[in-house]
């Protein structure tokens, strides 16, 4: 009895969790550039990147093709030792908004590289306003920075947070990195919108130039190998409270590859679930575990109950596991709507049983002194 009960608390707090994030997702409004904006606002693209030799220029042509005054934009390349042909692609564009700019070359320097000196690192050299970053294996659409500069300039916030998602999904694992991405926007909005928690992605990230030089997010953590946006947001919110903001717009999403195979995606979400162990975040954390424990412990039951013949723990967790879903696919609809994806939820009864697996799996070993390969360095998460 006693399961039952814990079931449905746990069942009962999932509910109010997720009606409390589609509420606050739903209070923000789709934003839309105003027929008469003319921008004003400098801004400055930094692109850290390493060994991006296979998607460098079509970001760069993104970049490019951006409807945004030339004389208003400069594209800040800061190669982080790479030692593929990336420092060619780079050089072939010949356009004087671009600026190409290294940390040194790799096994000929005694600088030690990571993404967050390339951010800085262009940041300081930077002459614009606002700091625009996004990442090389990313494309962004042509309204992108007319986007960001119109919202900023309205809201006059310190910082603005968009949306990262895959560039396609031909099969079930891109279909469900799409599902997962899209309802991870959602999540990230509704903490920003209600001021409960923070997290999102440097890949489309805008923020004060004077802000980021005034916060040092980087100073005290550089050891560390990842991390750039979250140790950068957990500055801003401390520093600047009630003015960081989320970019709801369809015109300014950024698409990114998504990783090539299951492998590669775990190496990748391990990375992303390690950094947040060293955030101040409280509430991420216990955001991340509430969730964790709900995905996990109906399932435990019925397997239990199943194993011992036990009709209550069969019951309870089937009902509890069924309601999740219900609620699971409620958020995703919120998700895919937006981004106008409906065709993605054909596959929301494989890609809830595979996350399952996969959280269950990525919350053990997130913990675990687990050593990982990020841009061919080792690292410890």
């Amino acid at each position: 009895m006693l399961v039952a009960v814990f079931l449905a608390l746990l069942t009962l707090f999932y509910l109010f969790l997720i009606s409390f994030l589609i509420v606050y997702w739903n209070r923000i409004t789709v934003f839309r550039i105003p027929d008469t904006f003319i921008p004003k606002t400098k801004i400055s693209i930094v692109v850290p990147v390493r060994n991006e030799a296979a998607h460098l220029a079509s970001c760069i042509e993104s970049l490019l093709n951006q409807e945004y005054p030339r004389d208003l934009c400069e594209i800040l390349i800061v190669d982080d030792q790479s030692y593929d042909e990336t420092p060619d692609i780079a050089a072939a564009f010949d356009d004087s908004r671009i600026q190409y700019m290294r940390l040194g070359v790799e096994g000929r320097t005694t600088i030690e590289g990571s993404k967050k000196k390339a951010i800085a690192y262009g940041v300081n050299h930077a002459k614009g306003t606002l700091i625009v970053t996004t990442d090389g294996d990313c494309t962004l659409p042509v309204r992108w920075l007319k986007s960001i500069a119109a919202q900023y300039e309205q809201d006059a916030v310190r910082l603005l947070a968009g949306a990262v998602i895959p560039t396609r999904y031909r099969n079930w694992l891109e279909a469900f990195i799409s599902l997962d991405m899209m309802n991870t926007f959602v999540i990230q909005a509704a903490g920003v919108k209600s001021g409960s928690y923070f997290i999102c992605s440097g890949a489309n990230l805008a923020y004060e130039r004077k802000a980021f030089i005034e916060s040092e997010p980087y100073n005290t953590n550089l050891h560390i190998a990842s991390g750039d946006d979250i140790f950068l947001i957990d500055k801003f919110k401390t520093r600047y409270p009630g003015q960081l903001a989320i970019l709801k717009s369809n015109e300014a999403v950024c698409l990114t590859e998504p990783p090539a195979d299951l492998a590669s995606f775990f190496n990748q979400r391990l990375r992303w679930a390690g950094k947040m162990k060293k955030t101040s975040g409280t509430a991420t954390i216990l955001l991340a575990t509430f969730i964790w424990l709900h995905r996990i412990i109906p399932m435990a039951a019925l397997i239990i109950g199943l194993l011992l013949h036990d009709n209550l723990y069969i019951f309870s967790g089937t009902i509890a596991i069924g309601i999740g879903w219900l609620l699971d696919f409620a958020m995703l609809y919120q998700a895919v709507s937006f981004f106008g994806s409906n065709k993605l939820l054909y596959w929301f009864i494989p890609s809830e049983i595979f996350y399952t697996i996969y959280f269950f799996i990525l919350g053990v070993l997130s913990w675990l002194p687990v050593q990982l390969e990020w841009k061919d360095r080792r690292l410890s998460i």
